[in-house]
């Protein structure tokens, strides 16, 4: 029997750290608690986006009403024009949670007629991986280098998975307590 709790001892506090340290992305709900909508006025989607720091990983969520709304991937011209003819994606289910998997920008606007026109559209700037670290030493040096603002993010509006990681940092210092 001691084997089986030496055991637990290890793998327990083991399992909760790997936890914590493999669950860095964020969702985040598009619009805050206004939601995938028509804003009040237009661009106040993308005055929403722009003080975020959105990094590869990251999920969008766009809450709307499946029944009249959907949500467009399209390219930056079809974005400029709201034209809805020709997708990349098409949401369509309500509650879409959308991978962003690739660092630069993405474009969104809503396939319901008029509603992009009315500014129910969203430019989101994806951070790469590096995207503010400073060069290694062998590297030459850049003329100067700027460290990134720090990201603007709302409780209201960011469901962190972070939390995740928080749970299991804790259950490994209590795991590792109870265990000894």
């Amino acid at each position: 029997m001691a084997s089986l709790k030496t055991l637990a001892h290890i793998v327990f506090p083991l399992l909760f750290l790997l936890i914590a340290i493999c669950d860095a992305s964020n969702n985040v709900v598009v619009g805050g608690h206004n939601g995938w909508k028509v804003p009040s006025a237009p661009g106040d989607l993308n005055k929403w986006a722009e003080p975020r720091r959105f990094q590869v990983g990251d999920y969008l969520i766009f809450n709307y009403d499946k029944n009249v709304d959907s949500v467009l991937v399209v390219t930056q011209e079809d974005y400029n024009n709201c034209n809805t003819t020709n997708p990349i994606t098409k949401y369509t289910d309500g509650s879409s949670k959308v991978l962003l998997d690739t660092d630069g920008s993405h474009f969104y606007i809503s396939g319901a007629n008029g509603q992009c026109p009315k500014g129910q559209k969203l430019h989101v700037v994806v951070l790469s991986d590096d995207h503010g670290k400073k060069p290694d030493a062998s590297a030459p040096e850049p003329a100067a280098w700027v460290a990134p603002m720090p990201g603007k993010s709302g409780a209201a509006d960011v469901k962190s998975t972070r939390f995740m990681g928080v749970f299991g940092v804790f259950a490994f210092v209590v795991t590792s307590l109870v265990l000894v």
